[in-house]
C-alpha cells in the first residue's frame, strides 16, 4: 500500500469517528487539515522518495454533548426589516388571495343565520 493510499484511508477513518461521534469537530478540522497537508506534500513529490512522515498532532479529548453546544457560535437571527417584510408579504397574500378565489358572501353571515336557514329547509 503506498503512502497516499494510507493517507486516504486515514481522512476516510477520520470522516468515520467525526460521524460516529468520536471526535469533535474542531479536533476532527485539525487533523485532517494535517492528513491534507501530508497527501499534497505527497502528490507533489511524485516519485520521489518519500520523507519519514510527521507525527499527528494531538487529538483533543472527546467532549460531551454539552460541552459542544457550549462552544458553537449562537446562531445569527434574521433581521427585523425581513421578517416585517415577510410577514407583510403572507397577510397581503393571503388577503388578494380570498379577495379573488374566497367566499365573500360568508363575510355577511349573521350569526344564527345559518341555524335558521337549516330549520327553515328542514
Amino acid at each position: 500500500m503506498s503512502r497516499i493510499d494510507e493517507l486516504k484511508a486515514q481522512i476516510a477513518q477520520l470522516d468515520d469517528l467525526l460521524k460516529s461521534g468520536a471526535l469533535t469537530s474542531e479536533a476532527a478540522h485539525v487533523a485532517r487539515q494535517h492528513l491534507e497537508q501530508q497527501l499534497l506534500a505527497e502528490v507533489m513529490q511524485g516519485a520521489a522518495p518519500a520523507p519519514t512522515p510527521t507525527p499527528a498532532p494531538a487529538l483533543a479529548p472527546v467532549a460531551t454533548p454539552a460541552h459542544d453546544a457550549a462552544a458553537e457560535p449562537p446562531a445569527r437571527r434574521p433581521s427585523g426589516a425581513l421578517v416585517a417584510g415577510l410577514l407583510a408579504f403572507v397577510v397581503v397574500f393571503a388577503a388578494g388571495g380570498y379577495a379573488w378565489l374566497g367566499n365573500r358572501e360568508g363575510l355577511r353571515v349573521e350569526p344564527g343565520a345559518v341555524a335558521a336557514q337549516a330549520a327553515g329547509a328542514a
